[in-house]
């Protein structure tokens, strides 16, 4: 049985993260803030109420809504401009697994016009079936909605998540799915997930060498 492996985006694939806290840093100078990247990096991982609320925290409730579209839309701004924004060895490690025949799945908290132009910026758009994205669940990530809802589009066949945060981690495991964790931006290794690798090319080796996946 071929199995699927899920991946999340912003920080698994791609290093949209460090686009994030850059553009994170520039609109809080707009409002006339001083922040630094470190300020900003709680919110690698976060999404929901979590996130609104250290954003309240950083920039004030009444300029949050303003700060998180101009976040978002500078990142986006230099994705169509062409920055480099592919984390080294994602495409080649999604090449390999589809020539080994795995299944490939997206799940990321990220909104569905955002994650449009990431997918057509890096090729991947048909890369990955299904998709699901934070426009087709009402909570977020470390919610496990959008893994269980995940599981209802799936085959009767093994499936195993990517994941590079702890809120990830947890939302996987919270839908009884093994994960995988590649840490990211300032990402401790969580020692729940299944296993932990230090590189995404690490990845079919690891799949290939436990046999509930190969």
């Amino acid at each position: 049985m071929t199995a699927t492996v899920i991946f999340d985006l912003d920080g698994t694939l791609v290093n949209t993260e460090a686009l994030y806290l850059k553009s994170n840093v520039k609109a809080a100078a707009v409002l006339g803030l001083h922040r630094t990247e470190a300020d900003f990096r709680p919110l690698v991982g976060s999404a929901g109420p979590s996130e609104a609320k250290i954003i309240a925290d950083l920039v004030g409730a009444d300029h949050a809504a303003w700060f998180q579209q101009f976040s978002t839309q500078d990142v986006l701004d230099q994705i169509r401009s062409g920055a480099d924004f592919v984390l080294p060895g994602a495409d080649k490690t999604l090449q390999t697994l589809d020539q080994m025949g795995y299944r490939l799945a997206l799940a990321t908290s990220s909104a569905k016009h955002y994650v449009d132009v990431v997918l057509a910026a890096t090729g991947w758009v048909k890369r990955f079936d299904p998709i699901l994205t934070g426009s087709d669940v009402t909570a977020h990530k470390p919610d496990p909605e959008i893994y269980h809802v995940m599981k209802t589009k799936l085959p009767e066949t093994p499936a195993i998540v990517i994941e590079d945060t702890h809120v990830g981690v947890a939302a996987a495991e919270g839908a009884g799915l093994p994960v995988v964790m590649i840490p990211g931006i300032g990402q401790a290794p969580d020692h729940k997930a299944t296993a932990i690798l230090a590189a995404i090319t690490d990845l079919p080796d690891w799949l290939q060498s436990h046999p509930a996946f190969a």
